[in-house]
């Protein structure tokens, strides 16, 4: 069988760092992207530039790569009137608007190919609102509108579209919570992803994955 072989946005850090690992763990050729050049990644470059699709593209084709994680995103939580106006652009931006541009050129790939998974690490916030992550629950939520609208029309082209919604997480997007040392643990959202995606039945997979801490009433 051949080896899959990953992409993952975001992965010099937090969730993206440990899906490389897991990744790499269960036998997958592992590239990795960061925004800042760095000789330790594979692909580097702001997911927000024009000029970084057309880069993506190429390094899709050019690496052979089978499964697509989105996983870069920021997190800015405040009062909604807190926010400027070029805050909302920014997160927008960064959490809506670019990963649909890195998709659809991803998609294009997989779809002349003939096969594909894209794997969009979403958030609670993209299914619950909260106070305090207004504009960060307005992303989540386009991206969720956008990708199961994908699903559909990816339906016949075995190219399959799996959307995560993680809770709150020890990483350093979630490091100024008061409850960090309850959140969960990156490593095993890390886990429960790699192992959905990599689930050897090729004609089923869950579509939409929740995860969040199990609470023991014991």
């Amino acid at each position: 069988m051949r080896t899959k072989r990953v992409l993952i946005t975001g992965s010099s850090r937090g969730l993206g760092k440990h899906l490389a690992t897991q990744f790499e763990m269960a036998g997958c050729g592992v590239f990795r992207h960061a925004r800042m050049d760095d000789s330790g990644y594979d692909i580097t470059g702001d997911i927000t530039s024009d000029n970084f699709y057309d880069l993506l593209e190429s390094f899709i084709r050019d690496n052979h790569i089978s499964i697509f994680v989105n996983n870069a995103a920021i997190h800015e939580p405040k009062a909604f009137l807190e926010y400027s106006e070029n805050d909302i652009r920014i997160v927008l931006v960064t959490n809506l608007v670019s990963q649909i541009l890195m998709i659809q050129r991803v998609y294009k790939v997989f779809k002349e190919r003939g096969s594909g998974i894209v794997v969009n690490i979403n958030s609670l916030a993209g299914r619950n609102p909260s106070s305090n992550e207004t504009i960060y629950c307005a992303s989540k939520y386009g991206l969720r509108g956008f990708s199961e609208s994908l699903q559909i029309e990816s339906i016949g082209k075995n190219i399959k579209i799996l959307d995560f919604y993680p809770g709150a997480m020890k990483t350093d997007m979630c490091k100024n919570r008061e409850n960090y040392d309850s959140l969960m643990d990156p490593h095993e959202v890390a886990e429960i992803i790699c192992d959905t995606v990599l689930r050897n039945d090729t004609t089923i997979l869950p579509t939409e994955t929740i995860i969040r801490k199990f609470l023991s009433k014991d």
